[in-house]
């Protein structure tokens, strides 16, 4: 009777020790893929890296999974990152898009409801660039870690980005270990990671897989360039206190049988819901950055010449501009000094670094009518035939002393040809004399006051 309890002892404990070692290892095991993306893309393209395999493994996990009624998923995480070549606004919508196509894949795969998918926004993956360059024998290296460890991602002053980390690693050198990175690494950093949390065991044949696929690696990131799977110990409860931006507001899919999924098919479109996440993503992060459209204007040289003026410039493009200053005075000031005119001087502009920002050269038109005085003896106005007409070119710079106000240095030089007639400077004075000339030399100086309209910057 004692050997049958000692047996029936033993017996219990063995199951107490395997029901404790199946409770201990729920809720532990991860499986993790990853997906990669071009420049500037959100959709899967199957031929890029490794999607295509990743694709497939992927697939083959969940495969297993609904065979076996042994291995429960629990939770998947989406996380996706930007690399650092974008603004703002491009690389948000980028990483909220590029999560709502790895969940979409994921649900077309495993038909997984959407409250076990988390989305979370990654941000730029400036920690993978820090490790990637601290690997690496690039040239310049050291400076470049300290940019990184001691610049601020972004700079904002009256809600206009004055400076930035990316900037300064781009002037670094001329650019140079910008270039650098930019062709090693950074393609690296443009992916969304698939954390999968299940319990249960895999069968032999994906364990096998799963370990004969090991991190991808490369001489200067370890970030690999496709999918990678791991088993790892974690926690579900420690995955969602991690969890800090979930995007629930996918639709629910209905997964297609097994044998009808085309996983060469490339992933390119969010649902409706995804997409309505994406635009107020978007729109919240638009309200930090500004995009100089306009600016209004007037010369404050010719007001000091008692010459009323004001003027408009409308950005075309990054770095072209169309200026239209208008020069209107009816006054006569004294009879002996007069300046009454009407003239436009229409101006197409190229900005070296772009619109508002520094220095910019200028094709200009000058045409003008006029009522000069400027002694007790001549008044010259223009000719009944046609007002004056001329071309030239300047050169300019703006120097932006707040957000939305700059000071604009101008200068220009070039041809004018006037037909004019001569009066008497009196009351009523005859004409005597009329002429033609043809001026070579300065054609507009100002310093100008500018008001700049800006609007919120739209994403690339």
């Amino acid at each position: 009777m004692k050997r049958l309890a000692k047996v029936l002892t033993i017996m219990a404990l063995l199951a107490f020790a395997h029901a404790a070692q199946a409770q201990d290892t729920q809720h532990e095991d991860s499986d993790r893929a990853r997906l990669n993306y071009g420049f500037s893309e959100t959709g899967l393209d199957t031929v890029f890296m490794r999607n295509s395999a990743s694709i497939r493994r992927l697939k083959g996990f969940f495969d297993n999974v609904r065979i076996n009624p042994d291995v429960s998923v629990k939770k998947v995480v989406i996380t996706s990152f930007a690399s650092m070549e974008g603004d703002v606004i491009s690389n948000r919508r980028f990483i909220a898009e590029r999560n709502a196509t790895a969940r979409d894949l994921v649900k077309r795969l495993s038909g997984l409801p959407d409250s076990l998918i988390t989305c979370i926004d990654g941000g730029i993956a400036w920690d993978h660039l820090r490790d990637s360059v601290d690997r690496s024998d690039m040239q310049y290296k050291e400076e470049v870690l300290y940019i990184i460890d001691n610049q601020p991602e972004e700079t904002w002053k009256d809600g206009t980005l004055v400076d930035s980390r990316r900037k300064h690693l781009m002037d670094l050198h001329g650019g140079e270990p910008y270039r650098y990175m930019r062709a090693r690494f950074f393609a690296h950093y443009r992916y969304s990671r698939i954390r999968i949390i299940y319990t249960g065991a895999l069968d032999e044949q994906t364990c096998t897989e799963i370990e004969q696929n090991p991190v991808a690696t490369d001489s200067t990131d370890n970030y690999g360039d496709g999918l990678y799977i791991e088993i790892e110990r974690d926690t579900v409860q420690e995955l969602q206190d991690s969890t800090t931006r979930p995007d629930t507001t996918a639709a629910a899919a209905v997964l297609p049988p097994a044998d009808t999924l085309a996983v060469q098919d490339t992933v390119t479109a969010p649902d409706t819901a995804a997409s309505a996440s994406v635009q107020a993503t978007a729109q919240t992060a638009r309200t930090e950055e500004k995009l100089p459209i306009l600016g209004v204007k007037t010369n404050a040289l010719v007001l000091f010449a008692g010459v009323a003026n004001a003027g408009v410039e409308a950005r075309i493009g990054k770095h072209f501009s169309i200026d239209f200053p208008v020069i209107y005075s009816p006054y006569t000031i004294k009879n002996n000094y007069r300046l009454r005119a009407l003239a436009f001087q229409p101006e197409f502009r190229f900005w070296f670094k772009g619109y508002t920002e520094g220095h910019f050269l200028g094709l200009t038109g000058n045409f003008a009518w006029f009522n000069i005085a400027l002694s007790n003896n001549n008044r010259y106005q223009d000719s009944a035939d046609r007002p004056l007409m001329g071309a030239g070119i300047s050169y300019g710079y703006s120097w932006k002393i707040l957000p939305s106000l700059s000071l604009e240095f101008t200068i220009g030089a070039g041809y004018a040809n006037i037909h004019y007639d001569v009066f008497y400077n009196v009351e009523n004075g005859i004409q005597y004399n009329s002429g033609v000339k043809n001026y070579w030399g300065l054609t507009k100086a100002g310093i100008s006051v500018v008001y700049i309209i800006n609007i919120n910057k739209q994403g690339r």
